[in-house]
């Protein structure tokens, strides 16, 4: 962490001014962009701020972000004229010496000539290499595809309760991926929207728990090189929804996933192309104890997986309010 660099941090946060010269309070450092000093700041809540200036309209997305980093593109007033800056803003205060770290690595490469787009994607891409090195051997799109789809549904039980996390059993092998007192959901990810047909695990995986109900959600993911569904995305939308990063990343280990930024996990992307849900009760097809005349399985015989066709649980189909209203209830 360079001395200018938390001189300039501290002479911000004790006094709240700047220089004068941007609509924000900031002060310079010695680099220039070519587009002007490159500036520190300071967010709305105090939160470490590095702002650069660039002279094309391009996405922050571009360079990436974690949960917590923010990267974005800002149109703020320089002496009266506007002006394009990268924006990069610690939302954690306990990372605040790493982020001082990163901050020292982006303004030395532009200060050696690097563009600036390019000093901030390279730094992280360099930070996150550091930390977590390509996997040897990738990640199966087919395990990446039943994570996303349990995460997509978590992000959904997430925008009512952040302590939905807690509702996500699946990864602790318990019988049904989503768990309340009296509620259940059970998650089958698909990447063919011309199938119904759908893989059971177990002979009591529809089984709704007792005096409870229980719910099959059937996603439809579409392959999708710029698709908004990839793990990084999901993990981030998460922590902004106030999950416990703690919790997730321990049910997120339990899957083998030891880090959700790492590229091994983030070499596929995907588009929703539908999310269906059925609520099973009396005559879904499948296969229980009491069809199978016994309670448990002999013993030797550890697994029994079945296929369902949905196209035969019309019945049970559940529309968008009633699975508006499940949601809800069950978050209640």
């Amino acid at each position: 962490m360079s001395d200018e660099r938390r001189d300039l941090w501290s002479e911000l946060k004790a006094s709240g001014k700047g220089d004068g010269r941007l609509e924000i309070p900031s002060l310079a450092t010695g680099v220039d962009s070519g587009y002007g000093k490159v500036r520190y700041s300071l967010g709305e809540n105090g939160e470490r701020r590095l702002l650069i200036p660039v002279g094309k309209a391009r996405s922050g997305k571009e360079v990436g972000e974690t949960g917590s980093l923010k990267v974005h593109v800002s149109w703020l007033s320089l002496t009266g004229n506007s002006q394009q800056f990268i924006d990069l803003i610690c939302t954690d205060p306990t990372l605040e010496q790493v982020f001082g770290e990163l901050v020292d690595d982006i303004v030395a490469r532009i200060a050696a000539g690097t563009e600036s787009f390019a000093a901030v994607r390279g730094t992280l891409d360099d930070f996150r290499a550091l930390l977590f090195p390509r996997r040897a051997t990738e990640v199966s799109s087919d395990t990446l595809l039943g994570l996303l789809g349990e995460l997509y549904v978590l992000s959904l039980l997430a925008r009512r309760d952040e302590c939905a996390v807690d509702c996500w059993v699946g990864p602790m092998e318990q019988r049904h991926d989503f768990r309340t007192k009296d509620r259940a959901i059970e998650v089958k990810t698909t990447r063919r929207s011309d199938t119904t047909h759908v893989t059971i695990h177990g002979i009591d995986q529809l089984q709704p728990p007792s005096d409870g109900r229980l719910l099959l959600i059937r996603v439809t993911l579409e392959p999708a090189p710029d698709g908004s569904i990839r793990l990084e995305e999901l993990y981030r939308e998460l922590l902004a929804a106030g999950v416990s990063r703690q919790a997730l990343g321990e049910r997120l280990q339990e899957v083998g996933c030891e880090n959700p930024l790492d590229p091994a996990w983030n070499a596929y992307a995907f588009s929703l192309d539908s999310l269906t849900a059925w609520e099973i009760t009396e005559g879904f097809p499948r296969l229980t104890g009491g069809e199978l005349k016994r309670e448990a399985l002999d013993a030797g015989v550890s697994r029994i997986q079945y296929v369902v066709d949905l196209a035969a649980a019309g019945g049970h189909l559940m529309g968008e309010t009633q699975l508006t209203v499940w949601f809800d209830e069950m978050m209640a």
